[in-house]
């Protein structure tokens, strides 16, 4: 759409130039947009890269691109919180993701994602018939006492999801990124170097054309 736009307007301020100078004219704006996409291309990787697997990030560096880019601990593999438990996993993968993030069918209960998967998936339905057993039993109760009681659960199973999360980010933090990424930057500046390049030839077949049309 915006080639489109681009193209529409050197064509009605074309005056009188040919339609072969606009086309030329036209190459080089769609160079261009080549050419801000591949870059734009190569820092959403880098950032993507940095925030997953790690990267040096200098103290001094407080641009908000350095912000941006920061390692983000929740992308790294965690201990289960279970005490019996030894796996590892991150409710933020690609196969997990939607799993930590749908309710039981018959409730709105998540699983918590201080748990592995399978830890998680028997507390949820743990907790879920903990619920139903005590709604069944309340013969006699009157509504305040059923919402103080299911309030005070709530709570509970929030602040436990709080406080092991915090838990969790403490030991991720401490043994720092998964990895540090070699070749971030050399990457990104493959690409940029690439573009400039072709910059550089485009501007010399530029002037070679307007010398041959003069």
């Amino acid at each position: 759409m915006q080639c489109k736009r681009e193209y529409e307007f050197l064509r009605q301020n074309a005056g009188r130039k040919t339609l072969n100078a606009v086309a030329t004219e036209f190459e080089d704006v769609k160079v261009d947009f080549r050419d801000s996409r591949k870059i734009k291309d190569a820092r959403l990787v880098r950032i993507q890269k940095r925030r997953v697997l790690g990267a040096p990030v200098l103290l001094a560096e407080k641009s908000n691109d350095a912000r941006e880019e920061a390692w983000d601990w929740r992308y790294t593999p965690r201990p289960c919180t279970t005490s019996s438990c030894n796996e590892y996993y991150t409710p933020y993968s690609n196969h997990l993701y939607a799993f930590y993030r749908t309710p039981l069918a018959q409730t709105s209960f998540f699983p918590q994602q201080i748990f592995c998967p399978t830890c998680a998936q028997a507390e949820v339905e743990g907790f879920e018939q903990k619920v139903k057993e005590k709604w069944g039993s309340r013969c006699g109760w009157n509504e305040q006492e059923w919402q103080e009681w299911y309030g005070n659960a709530m709570n509970d199973r929030n602040m436990e999801l709080e406080f092991w999360l915090k838990a969790q980010e403490r030991v991720v933090k401490g043994k720092g990124p998964a990895r540090w990424v070699s070749r971030l930057e050399d990457d990104y500046g493959v690409a940029v170097n690439a573009v400039d390049e072709n910059r550089s030839k485009k501007g010399i077949f530029s002037r070679m054309f307007a010398s041959m049309m003069a």
